[in-house]
């Protein structure tokens, strides 16, 4: 019958019909980083009740990696969670990098439902180039 195919929405403030969200957090888009290992954090949806996962990548490269939960409820609450980009995936490369969070939610029987935010950061060749900035001679007399 059709009736598996009623897409039941709500409005806003309902409640569990509402879609998943995600976001990074830290680093925040255009954000300049040293080269290497970079932790991000971000928030979602999620909590220690829904069948959601995170995941992470930089430059969409596959696999998408397991994030970690680090909301109040647990091992399951990502409503904070973080990811590090490490040298067993991908660090952080010179130029640009963008950095992906998806969110997918297995309720019972249904579709995965999937959400992704992305920004972009550049990475700098040393943390040097963090120094505080020279000033310029004054060219007036």
């Amino acid at each position: 019958s059709s009736s598996s195919f009623l897409i039941h929405t709500s409005p806003p403030n309902g409640n569990n019909e509402t879609l998943p969200s995600i976001e990074i957090t830290s680093p925040q888009d255009g954000q300049r980083v040293p080269v290497g290992e970079l932790t991000i954090e971000g928030t979602s949806s999620d909590d220690a009740e829904s069948n959601c996962q995170i995941y992470a990548d930089v430059n969409d490269m596959t696999p998408m990696q397991n994030a970690t939960a680090s909301g109040q409820g647990g091992v399951n609450d990502y409503s904070n969670w973080t990811f590090t980009y490490t040298p067993e995936y991908q660090v952080i490369t010179e130029g640009a990098n963008e950095l992906t969070g998806k969110i997918s939610c297995f309720d019972a029987g249904l579709t995965p439902v999937s959400k992704y935010n992305s920004v972009n950061i550049t990475g700098l060749p040393s943390p040097d180039t963090f120094a505080a900035p020279v000033p310029i001679p004054s060219t007036t007399s």
